[in-house]
C-alpha cells in the first residue's frame, strides 16, 4: 500500500499520530518525540453494530479533516490500530500452496469463503508467516476500511505507516514465546474480550466475545476441553492476560495474571489502546495491512553484480581465444604462401565491432576490481529516510585513474526523501565524489504515488 516503514518528521520532531478504533470509540493522541501531546488528543464515540464498518470509515474521514485544518498540529506519520471487533479474522490450515507466491491469494479465498468469510474484490488480506503443516491466522481488511485509510493519508498528507489489529500487537506482550511451544494470552478492555492462542510465538487463533475478565476465564477453559484446528493447547496454570481497560482494576481471579497494563489515562497520558498502539511489533508483521517495499540488499547487489561481472568477463576470454586463433591461423597460412617476406606485414586495424567488444571486457576486467562492499554500503540509504534502493549499473569506469560512474535507480516515499538521499549520497566523500539526479517520476500504479528516479554517482577509490 505505500512503501516503506520509517517516521518523518516535522519541525525537526518526530510527530506521529496514533489512532485507536476500538469497538466503542476512535481515539487519537499526538505523540513527538517519545512524549504524548496533552493537547493534541480526543475522541468519537462509536456504536458497535450500528452503520459496521462504514461508520468506522466516516469516523477516520472526520478526524482526518479535523487534524487537516489544524496546521499547527500536522503530523508526520500515522499509526493506526484496530479492534479485532471491525475485522474478519480466521485460522485457515495450511497447505503446500503458501509455499507458491502465485498461487496463495487464490488459496486464501478460497479457504476464506469456506470458512464463512466471503472477500469482496477491493478488500485486502493478510496472513502470517505460519509454520510448515500448522495452521495461520488470515486478516481481512475490509475495503470501506482501506478506502478511508487512503483519504486519511491524502487529507493529511502524511504516511499511514502501519494498520494492525489489536490481538497482534497484545501477541507481541506475550512473556517469553518458547520455540514450538503453545501459548494462550487473553485481552480484555472492560467491553470486549479477546483469547488469543499459538505456537512458537506465532499467533494462529482469536477468539472474540463480548464481556470483560471473567469472560477470559470461560474461554480459556473452553479452549482447554478441545483442540481446535490442529492448535496446540497451553496448559499453564495462570493466564496471562493484556489489561486495556485504562487503569480499571481487574477482578481477583487465581487463573489470570497481568502481563501488561497501560498507565492510567490521565492528562498527559492517553487510553491503554494508544499507548498499547506506540509498542514495537516483536511478532506479527506480516499482518500489518501497510507493508514496506521490497529493497535491494547489500549482499543481493553484491551476488547481482558479481555474476554480471563474471559473466562478461568469461565472454570477453572466449572471444580473445578465438580471435587470437584465428590471426594465428592467418599467420600461419600467410607464412607458408611466402617463404621470403621482403617486408614485415602492417598490423590488421580492427574493427568497430572489435572494439567495442576489447572495450567490454575491459570493463568487466576493471569491475571485478571495484570496491563493491565500501560502495554498496556508501549508496545504502539511512533509516530515517523512506528510499529503497531498487538497483545499481556500472556505467563507466575510466582506465587511467580508475575513477568511475554508477547509475542507481531508488524509489522514495515522497520528493523530500528523494532530494535528501541525493543530498546525502553527495556527501558520502571521500569514495563517492558527486551525484546528479538524472530522471524522476512518480508512480501512478501504486498508492500514494511514491518517486522512482535515477541518480548518476561518480566515485574513485
Amino acid at each position: 500500500m505505500w512503501p516503506g516503514k520509517t517516521w518523518p518528521r516535522r519541525g525537526g520532531a518526530r510527530a506521529v499520530l496514533f489512532v485507536a478504533l476500538r469497538s466503542d470509540a476512535l481515539e487519537w493522541a499526538l505523540r513527538v518525540n517519545g512524549r504524548w501531546d496533552a493537547h493534541r488528543s480526543g475522541s468519537l464515540p462509536l456504536q458497535a453494530g450500528s452503520g459496521g464498518i462504514e461508520l468506522v470509515a466516516d469516523a477516520l474521514r472526520a478526524l482526518a479533516a479535523r487534524w487537516a485544518a489544524d496546521d499547527v498540529a500536522h503530523p508526520g506519520a500515522v499509526r493506526i490500530v484496530v479492534a479485532d471487533y471491525w475485522l474478519r479474522v480466521a485460522t485457515l490450515p495450511w497447505s503446500d500452496a503458501m509455499r507458491r507466491d502465485a498461487d496463495t491469494p487464490a488459496y486464501l479465498r478460497m479457504q476464506l469463503a469456506a470458512a464463512g468469510h466471503p472477500v469482496e474484490p477491493d478488500d485486502v488480506i493478510r496472513h502470517g508467516d505460519g509454520l510448515p503443516g500448522r495452521p495461520l491466522l488470515a486478516v481481512i481488511y475490509p475495503a470501506q476500511l482501506w478506502s478511508a485509510l487512503l483519504d486519511v493519508q491524502r487529507e493529511l498528507d502524511a504516511p499511514v505507516t502501519s494498520v494492525l489489529p489489536c490481538s497482534v500487537l497484545a501477541w507481541s506482550c506475550l512473556p517469553r514465546p518458547w520455540l514450538l511451544r503453545p501459548a494462550m494470552l487473553g485481552a480484555s478492555d472492560g467491553t470486549v474480550a479477546m483469547l488469543l492462542r499459538g505456537t512458537g510465538g506465532e499467533l494462529q487463533e482469536v477468539t472474540v466475545r463480548y464481556g470483560s475478565m471473567p469472560m477470559l476465564t470461560v474461554l480459556r477453559r473452553r479452549a482447554l476441553l478441545r483442540e481446535a484446528s490442529g492448535i496446540s493447547v497451553a496448559t499453564d496454570s495462570v493466564l496471562p492476560v493484556v489489561d486495556l481497560g485504562n487503569g480499571v482494576d481487574m477482578p481477583a481471579s487465581d487463573e489470570q495474571h497481568i502481563a501488561w497494563r497501560g498507565q492510567a489515562a490521565g492528562a498527559g497520558t492517553p487510553s491503554a489502546y494508544l499507548q498499547l498502539a506506540a509498542l514495537p511489533v516483536r511478532r506479527g508483521a506480516a499482518l500489518d495491512a501497510v507493508q514496506p517495499v521490497a529493497a535491494i540488499t547489500p549482499v543481493r547487489a553484491l551476488v547481482t553484480l558479481a555474476l554480471l561481472a563474471v559473466t562478461a568477463l568469461t565472454a570477453g576470454a572466449a572471444w580473445q581465444t578465438s580471435t587470437r586463433a584465428a590471426a594465428l591461423e592467418n599467420a600461419m597460412a600467410a607464412t607458408s604462401a611466402r617463404p621470403a617476406p621482403t617486408a614485415p606485414a602492417a598490423p590488421a586495424r580492427r574493427s568497430e565491432a572489435e572494439v567495442a567488444r576489447i572495450r567490454q571486457v575491459n570493463l568487466a576486467i576493471r569491475t571485478l576490481n571495484m570496491p563493491i562492499v565500501p560502495l554498496l554500503r556508501a549508496m545504502e540509504p539511512p533509516q530515517d529516510l523512506a528510499v529503497s534502493l531498487l538497483g545499481v549499473q556500472v556505467t563507466e569506469i575510466e582506465t587511467k585513474n580508475g575513477h568511475g560512474t554508477l547509475r542507481l535507480v531508488a524509489q522514495a516515499l515522497d520528493s523530500g526523501s528523494m532530494t535528501r538521499y541525493v543530498a546525502y549520497l553527495a556527501e558520502r566523500r571521500p569514495l563517492l565524489t558527486a551525484a546528479v539526479l538524472t530522471q524522476h517520476e512518480q508512480d501512478d500504479t501504486l498508492p500514494g504515488r511514491p518517486y522512482r528516479f535515477t541518480v548518476e554517482v561518480q566515485w574513485q577509490p
